[in-house]
């Protein structure tokens, strides 16, 4: 069992992309693991087609993962450091890798480029920090 959900136009050439579905999909109990596939938009609405004209309708899927990409992770740290409380830490941190539904500018370009812009400002104001301010981007969330 599985199930199949209408591509957004972007990887409708012959990608299959798997998809978390928030647990509101599935009422008060998740099922058990169930594979989530987003197809071409074009043949879910061809399957979609047929099973609103009473065709049946059978899919067979054969899912082969693998990676593409490194499985490297590694973190991004910056630090101002602080005087008298120097080693009290104020940390600031967001998370700098995407997933395939993600643009990359909500997940996470916009709360890096927020931290970073915090420390610019902090750094530029000059001021004399108790605490050392660190901060930390980083993958494999």
């Amino acid at each position: 069992m599985a199930t199949l959900e209408p591509g957004s136009g972007r990887n409708d050439r012959g990608t299959i992309l798997v998809h978390n579905a928030p647990a509101s999909y599935y009422g008060e109990k998740p099922p058990a693991i169930t594979p989530q596939l987003i197809v071409a938009s074009e043949q879910y609405n061809r399957i979609l087609r047929l099973v609103d004209g009473k065709v049946p309708v059978q899919v067979e899927l054969n899912v082969q993962n693998r990676f593409t990409d490194t499985l490297d992770s590694f973190n991004i740290v910056a630090e101002l450091p602080g005087t008298d409380k120097a080693t009290e830490v104020v940390m600031l941190g967001a998370h700098f890798d995407s997933w395939h539904s993600g643009t990359g500018a909500t997940d996470n370009a916009a709360g890096s480029a927020a931290m970073m812009e915090v420390m610019r400002i902090l750094k530029t104001t000059g001021l004399r920090l108790r605490r050392t301010v660190r901060l930390v981007l980083w993958t494999g969330e």
